[in-house]
């Protein structure tokens, strides 16, 4: 019995996400510093009984809130705790985010776009990262992208597969009329601010609010070509501000039911937060709304901060290797939605998706490459759009941009064998032949330059997307154990647990969350200056061990008793300089 078109798509999607995300996914340690937060942070929340306040190391964690740490407990109750049952959410998650684009890629365009943009997501760096790291980014995606699908199947009408791309599309308030169908969007949003707080619900609807914006906005005539110079840029200006014209913008926000939307995201995320008020006596609650909400916001915190290119620049290095067809896919969407074809409100809502997640996190000061992950689905479904229209010849581009677009990808690859050769050597003292995964692209750019010379465009972009596929595998799978390789902390935890069955742990000047994870005990951190604290700590018993820097052991070792001793030293991974634990060995404690 032939498979049918549908299922076909699904295997594809399942297999090649399934390779990237689960491959070799618990063989490296966890990262520093937010995966051992996150998966301690559910391991601590089992040993105490408690579902409601997350903990870590001791302390209220304050950074995020529950969902991921519930699934993270699920985990661990299923398989036990381990890398890959802490990353093994993410990963499911991620899946799950490359289906639902699949889906909503099917009623805004059409199949065979809607399988380019699911395996594009697959195969991007960035949703790569995030669906195989114990972090909330996926699981924000995840819940982003339902409430999208919701929103997409509920407000979209079906397309009539016959229908020609030049058709006008069909004439809808793209709002679902039925209320259980708003209410579905928003449970999701609601689910989305349990992953991540209230961009979970903000910047969603804010997504639905712009299209709905420009979507009705009332037809105006054209500027008319004889208006140059400083007027048609004043009439330019002010046609760029209409959907926000007051009273045309409370029609549209009044459209989208906000009451509902208060209601069920309130319904489906307030009962925890006020939970967790009370349980934490308001710790949890002042801690992330007033640091990691308005205080990210107003200002850049632990250094991550960035200008109005931060973003763009991101982008480039996330979405690669699809990146050289984004652009040419972003000129192009407008272009249609200035046409007026079938296919506009898709390639608006898209472009929509994509534009309001990047501003709202350009404007607010703290930038991390993960902050804008979920609009990824977003640049994959314009892509797959624009590889299906020029598979069939509606989108032409000119021979010379297509040599130029591969040409940057080989020059791509070639700057990946230098830059990781160099990297892994001035980090890491080792692993340089790593580079050598760069030399994927350059065959893949060479091929697709032969094959869009004979003008097999089916052809070059299935050449394109085993590239990928093959380029990032490689890279989670073989690159990533390699690197893990340089993290030595477990060689200071075992010098610990040979010395000691019931340690008592301090840090010096640095503490490492994957230390606290290893050693599955707290590690109280004594401040950078406070050399009379780390020696009256040490002095203090024979089952105390502190773990510091090199340079502030040779300063502090000195006021130390002499059977107090450097009983391992390791590289500093990532960084200049060496960790040292320094305690007692067993076979004094014991005379």
């Amino acid at each position: 019995m032939a498979m049918n078109q549908l299922t076909r798509h699904l295997l594809i999607l399942i297999v090649v996400a399934g390779a990237v995300f689960f491959a070799n996914l618990g063989a490296a340690r966890l990262w520093d510093r937010d995966e051992p937060r996150n998966a301690g942070c559910a391991r601590e929340m089992i040993e105490r009984g408690d579902w409601v306040v997350p903990y870590f190391n001791d302390e209220v964690r304050v950074h995020k809130p529950i969902l991921l740490y519930w699934l993270m407990i699920g985990s661990y109750t299923l398989f036990d705790v381990s890398e890959f049952t802490a990353r093994l959410p993410s990963a499911l998650q991620g899946l799950g985010t490359v289906l639902l684009t699949y889906f909503i890629g099917r009623r805004l365009f059409n199949p065979q776009a809607a399988v380019w943009a699911g395996a594009i997501l697959a195969t991007c760096i960035m949703f790569g990262v995030v669906a195989r790291a114990a972090t909330p980014d996926s699981t924000l995606c995840f819940t982003a992208t339902l409430a999208m699908f919701a929103y997409v199947y509920t407000a979209f009408p079906k397309k009539d597969p016959a229908a020609s791309p030049l058709d006008r599309p069909a004439r809808t308030s793209y709002f679902p009329v039925k209320l259980w169908h708003a209410v579905l969007i928003y449970a999701a949003m609601g689910l989305a601010t349990l992953a991540k707080g209230p961009v979970g619900f903000i910047v969603p609807a804010a997504v639905i609010g712009m299209f709905l914006l420009i979507t009705h906005l009332p037809k105006i005539a054209p500027i008319p070509l004889h208006v140059r110079g400083l007027e048609r840029w004043k009439m330019l200006a002010g046609r760029a501000v209409r959907p926000f014209a007051p009273r045309h913008f409370l029609r549209v926000l009044w459209m989208m039911r906000p009451i509902t939307l208060f209601v069920v995201v309130m319904a489906v995320a307030l009962p925890w937060y006020l939970w967790v008020h009370e349980r934490s006596d308001g710790v949890w609650t002042r801690g992330f709304f007033l640091e990691h909400n308005i205080g990210r916001a107003a200002q850049a915190m632990e250094g991550h901060g960035g200008g109005p290119w931060y973003y763009p620049g991101t982008i480039i290095l996330g979405f690669f290797p699809w990146i050289i067809l984004l652009v040419p896919a972003f000129i192009s969407a407008i272009a249609w939605v200035r046409r007026r074809d079938n296919d506009r409100p898709g390639y608006l809502f898209a472009l929509c998706w994509a534009c309001v997640w990047v501003g709202v996190f350009t404007v607010a000061s703290t930038k991390l490459p993960t902050y804008i992950t979920p609009m990824y689905p977003a640049m994959a479904l314009l892509t797959g759009a624009y590889i299906h229209r020029w598979q069939r010849g509606e989108a032409v581009p000119d021979p010379l941009k297509v040599r130029l677009a591969f040409g940057i990808l080989a020059f791509i690859g070639v700057g990946t064998i230098i830059g990781l050769a160099i990297a892994m050597h001035t980090t890491f003292g080792g692993g340089q032949w790593l580079g050598a995964i760069g030399i994927i692209p350059i065959i893949g750019a060479i091929i697709c330059w032969r094959l869009a010379e004979q003008r097999r465009r089916e052809a070059t972009m299935i050449a394109f997307g085993v590239m990928a596929g093959v380029f990032v595998l490689t890279l989670f799978a073989v690159g990533t154990p390699v690197v893990d390789r340089f993290q030595l902390s477990h060689k200071l935890l075992a010098a610990i647990d040979q010395n000691s069955d019931n340690p008592s742990v301090h840090s010096f000047g640095r503490l490492e969350p994957s230390w606290v994870f290893y050693l599955g005990r707290t590690i109280n951190e004594i401040p950078k200056g406070d050399y009379a604290e780390a020696a009256s700590f040490l002095e203090g018993g024979r089952e105390r061990f502190l773990i510091t820097t090199l340079d502030r052991y040779e300063r502090l070792r000195p006021t130390l008793p002499a059977d107090v001793v450097n009983l391992e030293t390791i590289p500093y991974f990532g960084r200049e300089g060496e960790i040292v634990v320094i305690g007692r060995h067993a076979a004094v404690a014991t005379n």
